[in-house]
């Protein structure tokens, strides 16, 4: 496996909106929504307001690093953004945050389609465009705003997923900063976790995908709203995200113990805990907070290492962050973020 050694990432921010909704507004029955609550370790799930896109909450967590780090952004050569919302079917969402973050019209520009993995797969592309030489400072945002396509009758959805953005400055390094990245992806199981129409192979059509059918646990949903089987997408979650989390660790040359965090997507905290089991480490070293935001999607990992940076310092000489849902997909990154700004967690 590839070790990388000139790139670093040296800022993260987040972003998410002000305007929460409790689980117990929802308008579920109280009983169902305790026993998801105490599954899932949500309470709280954050939610744009109409007109705002997941490009704005990246551009605004973008906005605060410039600021914050005091970066000049018209060194910025290349640009990355990782969503499965973008703003336009054409053309792709990144120039909306070129032109208004207002940065240079030499540089590499790409978008890529992704979801819940986004936040490692944006890593991964600016670590490759630094290694490449090709750049010396990537801006790579990602983010999703899940609450749009969920269905308000689905419990499994709705009491879960809220919205945000996060925002990444990869760079050229002086000396050795090796980085470890592995993914495994199975196209197989892309109907575990989809919005079934929209695209171009099945199109919207009134009367046809917008009619709400009931699943067997009781949740409601059209073609048009995310569908997920809750069942199959957790069997893939235990059965590969631990092996891309150990081809990180081998590729480091890290044992476990060496590990001093884990920051593992924040999908709910009983699959979080689930994995801690199942690799086998302590719960101490596997943080979980999304109590007062939810399952933000691709931008999880970031809001969880700002957060978790507000509240105390962290020990990130040995960190190992981790994505995986919708694909579906398994993608895990091991490197040293003792170096990396973490800024406060913005709130629009």
């Amino acid at each position: 496996m590839t070790l990388f050694n000139k790139a670093i990432l040296a800022g993260i921010s987040s972003s998410i909106p002000k305007h929460r909704v409790h689980i117990h507004d929802m308008g579920f029955d109280i009983k169902t929504v305790d026993r998801i609550s105490k599954l899932t370790g949500i309470r709280e799930v954050c939610v744009a307001p109409e007109g705002m896109t997941t490009a704005d909450y990246c551009i605004d967590a973008a906005e605060h690093l410039f600021q914050e780090m005091q970066f000049d952004r018209s060194q910025i050569d290349g640009i990355v953004y990782v969503t499965p919302q973008p703003d336009y079917i054409i053309p792709g969402t990144v120039g909306v945050l070129q032109k208004r973050l207002n940065l240079p019209k030499h540089c590499v520009a790409m978008d890529i389609k992704h979801g819940c993995p986004g936040f490692i797969y944006a890593l991964f592309q600016a670590v490759l465009l630094v290694e490449s030489g090709f750049c010396k400072n990537v801006l790579t945002c990602c983010g999703d705003i899940p609450t749009r396509n969920v269905n308000e009758k689905d419990k499994s959805m709705r009491l879960v997923h809220g919205d945000g953005g996060a925002a990444m400055l990869v760079t050229v390094s002086e000396g050795s900063h090796p980085s470890a990245f592995a993914f495994r992806h199975d196209g197989a199981g892309i109907e575990y976790l989809y919005v079934p129409a929209g695209g171009a192979r099945m199109p919207r059509k009134v009367g046809v995908t917008d009619q709400p059918v009931e699943d067997a646990e009781g949740n409601i949903h059209t073609l048009e709203n995310v569908c997920m089987n809750g069942l199959e997408l957790m069997r893939y979650i235990v059965g590969e995200v631990p092996g891309t989390i150990q081809e990180v660790l081998e590729a480091q040359g890290w044992e476990q113990e060496d590990v001093t965090a884990y920051a593992l997507h924040q999908a709910n905290e009983f699959i979080v805990k689930s994995l801690a089991r199942q690799i086998g480490v302590p719960l101490d070293k596997v943080p979980v907070d999304m109590e007062d935001t939810g399952n933000i999607g691709a931008a999880s990992v970031a809001l969880l290492l700002c957060r978790q940076m507000e509240k105390s310092s962290l020990d990130l000489s040995h960190v190992v962050m981790s994505g995986f849902g919708t694909g579906l997909s398994s993608a895990a990154a091991a490197m040293d973020l003792s170096s990396t700004y973490f800024s406060p967690v913005h709130e629009i």
